[in-house]
């Protein structure tokens, strides 16, 4: 299958209609933390299984269990009373023959009220088929549409080719009630012989009873047959009971290693909560420092204003007032105030310094300067007219900038505010990230609380039970290989007495019986190991590819059928228990690949492989490295990653390897950038921008 195109509409984070191209071979995609890239992962489990992912609860639900929640936030708040908003997910995708598929599914929901919806608990599922040769259309609704589509995309391969990191330990165990068998039958129709197995088997042993029934001629050989059949059904039942109990232990292991990685996930959210708490806190200290400053403009800037504001509107009073004094001092009908010291001055020296005129004492120029002298000079009242009018100038000029002191005033005010908005959003899209990662079962405060050593001690203590259940397993399994040797040393020894019994028909039968049950089993487990091998052997090759720049040890894929696992072992065949994050990553994406390409060849059957996000954990050279293999591996693949680039520093987007590699490598045909707009929770949804 090649998938060419996804519409989204109006589901969870998409808002409006949202359509996404994708080439044959890679296309990558790329986001910060909750832009929608997972949305966008649950878009494709949506459209084909009616399940998204709930990341509080870390659990997948279906439509019914999501009801409105499923429809996008923006979308509904825009509602009006009595409307109705369509959420729908398109997938347009091709078979190995060239047919078209357009499959929709859709789900609607009704506004009653302010907060009131009618929620139906169904979607509506349509696919239609257009030949490649006939280009006929053949319509599928709903069942029949389910029904076709599990043809078309097996449920049992979904973790696979569907890949979440979330799923891996379920992927990663082998036990035959796991993913990986279930998997293995839709992948190679292995089924096929297993049924022959089984069939043959229970006509061997249906036959054999006969024989065992039909009493032998022979009195000794009659009474071993009787021995013999007693001790191969002890060893049958000892096989059964080790069996039973391995079954057990790999469940415990199972269930202790889900525990393990939810622990492991824990750890790395509490690291990412601890992040985000630190962000929020200084988001939270810049706010109150904006307050401060709000408060502090309010204080120092308000009064001067207010001060200003008392002579609003006594412009024209002032100007007049002007205006008469420059006329006045123009007619120079205001003299210019005389210093009283200045006066004495020109008497003691008999000379007006004004006009450069003699005035020796007792003339009229002596006598003139001498009035000046007078207690009822008006020089204090001219020095006040004088000074008056420079007040006035001065305030007149304050005057007429109180309009702009103001706008100034309510600018810096509004751009404080804005700010305030500005990291009330951020904190608030904070919190809400850390909602989206905190445990479910803590809250903030006992967040900031929670003991980290606690919770790798834990994590010890649980890798401890896994040592010890693995212990078990591998006391189980020999108990169990012992039973298979005693068994077949009775059941070889039983065959001599088959061909020494006097009952020569039923001896007939039997041997005939366990020769065809002998074939078909011997194909089965030829079948079976060969095909584990190839997954094996194909692993192995991927994982070194990917882990080539890694200096870490990353040893040889190994996948155990006796222990149910996929591990990793070193030259001399030990496992490697210490396995970096890297190579942990690197081997589980490499064994699903190893699944899907082997599948392939087998069958020549392709699905496309979408990724959300499963080499985040891996930085630099490493993440590049597994993003060139996926490349390579795959002949459709769709990869989600978290971007690495700090989008607002321009040489951190230059120098980022991931987009580097988008705008370097000619395979890369699609990419897209998704984005978070808008400035309030309701009204954030993802925006996709093409990058190539």
């Amino acid at each position: 299958m090649i998938i060419k195109t996804i519409d989204i509409e109006n589901f969870l984070s998409y808002y409006g209609k949202n359509e996404i191209k994708f080439s044959d071979g890679p296309t990558i995609i790329i986001g910060q933390n909750n832009t929608g890239k997972s949305k966008l992962f649950d878009a494709f489990n949506w459209v084909l299984y009616d399940k998204a992912y709930k990341t509080e609860e870390e659990t997948w639900y279906e439509t019914k269990e999501w009801l409105a929640d499923i429809v996008n936030r923006k979308a509904k708040k825009e509602c009006s009373e009595g409307g109705a908003i369509i959420t729908s997910v398109s997938l347009i995708f091709y078979d190995e023959e060239d047919n078209k598929y357009l499959l929709t599914r859709e789900y609607e929901i009704k506004k009653n009220g302010k907060n009131s919806w009618d929620v139906p608990k169904k979607t509506q599922l349509y696919l239609t088929k257009t030949e490649a040769i006939t280009h006929n259309n053949t319509d599928f609704f709903n069942q029949d549409a389910v029904d076709k589509i599990k043809e078309l995309f097996p449920t049992n391969l979904s973790k696979y080719f569907l890949f979440q990191g979330e799923s891996i330990s379920q992927i990663m165990s082998l036990s035959s009630r796991s993913a990986f068998n279930s998997a293995l039958r839709d992948l190679s129709r292995i089924q096929v012989f297993e049924n022959a197995k089984s069939f043959t088997n229970k006509v061997y042993k249906r036959i054999n009873k006969e024989f065992e029934e039909k009493e032998d001629s022979d009195k000794k050989l009659q009474e071993r047959k009787v021995e013999l059949s007693n001790e191969i059904e002890y060893f049958k039942q000892q096989i059964e009971t080790s069996d039973k109990e391995l079954q057990t232990h790999i469940e415990e292991r199972d269930k202790a290693k889900e525990v393990l990685d939810k622990k492991d996930n824990e750890i790395k959210k509490f690291e990412e909560c601890g992040k985000l708490l630190n962000k929020i806190e200084t988001l939270e200290n810049q706010l109150r420092i904006r307050n401060d400053h709000r408060i502090s403009e309010y204080e120092n800037q308000q009064k001067a204003i207010f001060d200003e504001w008392m002579y609003a509107g006594t412009e024209k009073i002032i100007q007049s007032f002007l205006e008469f004094y420059n006329k006045n001092k123009k007619a120079k009908r205001i003299p210019e105030p005389i210093r009283q010291d200045f006066v004495k001055e020109m008497l003691s020296e008999e000379l007006c310094k004004i006009c450069g005129t003699p005035a020796p004492k007792g003339t009229d120029q002596y006598n003139n300067i001498h009035a000046h002298l007078s207690d009822k000079s008006l020089d204090k009242e001219i020095e006040m007219i004088n000074a008056l009018s420079t007040v006035a100038d001065i305030t007149l000029m304050k005057v007429k900038s109180i309009p702009g002191e103001i706008s100034n005033f309510h600018e810096r005010l509004a751009k404080i505010n804005e700010d305030i908005d500005k990291l009330k959003s951020q904190i608030k899209i904070k919190e809400e990230e850390l909602r989206n990662v905190i445990p479910k079962d803590i809250t903030k405060d006992e967040l900031k609380l929670k003991d980290f050593a606690r919770l790798q001690e834990d994590r010890e203590r649980i890798k401890n039970e896994i040592e010890k259940i693995k212990t078990l397993i591998t006391r189980c399994s020999l108990k169990k290989e012992n039973a298979e040797k005693e068994l077949e040393l009775k059941e070889k020894e039983y065959q001599d007495l088959i061909f020494k019994s006097s009952n020569k028909k039923e001896q007939a039968k039997v041997i005939l019986a366990k020769k065809i049950n002998e074939v078909t089993s011997d194909f089965y487990d030829k079948f079976l190991n060969k095909l584990i091998s190839d997954i094996q052997d194909s692993a192995n090759t991927y994982f070194k590819k990917m882990t080539e720049l890694n200096k870490a040890l990353s040893g040889n894929v190994r996948v155990d059928s006796q222990v149910d696992e996929v591990y990793t072992i070193d030259e001399d065949g030990n496992r490697i228990y210490n396995i970096n994050q890297a190579n942990k990553v690197s081997l589980q994406i490499s064994f699903v690949a190893a699944v899907l390409s082997v599948s392939n060849s087998f069958w020549e059957t392709y699905f496309p492989f979408v990724a959300d996000a499963p080499i985040s954990a891996l930085g630099g050279n490493n993440k590049l490295t597994a993003v060139k293999t996926m490349i390579e591996i795959f002949k459709q693949s769709i990869i989600i990653l978290k971007d690495d680039a700090i989008t607002e520093d321009p040489e951190s987007v230059k120098s980022d390897l991931i987009r580097d590699l988008i705008d370097s490598n000619k395979k890369i045909t699609n990419a897209y950038e998704l984005v978070l707009i808008g400035d309030t929770l309701e009204d954030q949804h993802t925006q996709i921008r093409k990058l190539k």
